[in-house]
């Protein structure tokens, strides 16, 4: 699979992901002292590449802000498919 993705791009092209963080998605934190807790985005504050979740904790949802290298589920979606998807046609 993995060559047929290779040879189905040009040899200089890359595919970059961007990560969207969707309120309401449910995310994985993979670092830091919160490290294995699972948690609800709440919003996304791209420019300081941090996420706001929610955390149960002591039967409450707290908000607590992570940097979004620090958070796996997110949905990843390329680059060329987030173009056409801004574009006035679709």
């Amino acid at each position: 699979m993995i060559e047929d993705i290779r040879a189905s791009m040009d040899s200089g092209e890359t595919l970059e992901h961007d990560t969207e963080f969707v309120p309401g998605d449910e995310v994985q934190i993979t670092e830091g002292p919160f490290r294995g807790l699972a948690a609800v985005v709440r919003r996304y504050l791209p420019a300081a590449q941090r996420v706001q979740v929610l955390l149960e904790f002591l039967g409450r949802s707290t908000p607590v802000e992570v940097g979004a290298f620090q958070l796996n589920g997110a949905r990843r979606y390329p680059r060329p498919l987030l173009a056409d998807a801004m574009s006035p046609s679709s």
